[in-house]
């Protein structure tokens, strides 16, 4: 799979100071979470009501396609379960 096969989600331009707010699903339950992102994969996700925050440092510029799916995936698909399973 090349490059091409994937979006270019990340818009250019002067762009500051910018949170997303948004929610990840993991498991059946929905938490709310802001996040600073940058084009390549550059992510701070923060999760309040686990006290979680995540850094991604990726180097996947112009593949949006890639490094949007990292929050489902990843976050809602490994890092919650596996620090909500703790004792």
């Amino acid at each position: 799979m090349s490059a091409e096969d994937f979006e270019d989600s990340y818009v250019g331009g002067a762009q500051a100071y910018i949170w997303r707010v948004d929610t990840v699903t993991a498991g059946e339950r929905r938490y709310a979470f802001y996040e600073a992102s940058g084009n390549g994969g550059q992510l701070l996700i923060v999760v309040p009501t686990l006290d979680l925050s995540i850094l991604f440092t990726g180097g996947n510029y112009r593949m949006g396609g890639i490094w949007s799916r990292w929050r489902s995936d990843i976050v809602g698909g490994h890092i919650i379960p596996a620090i909500t399973a703790l004792p």
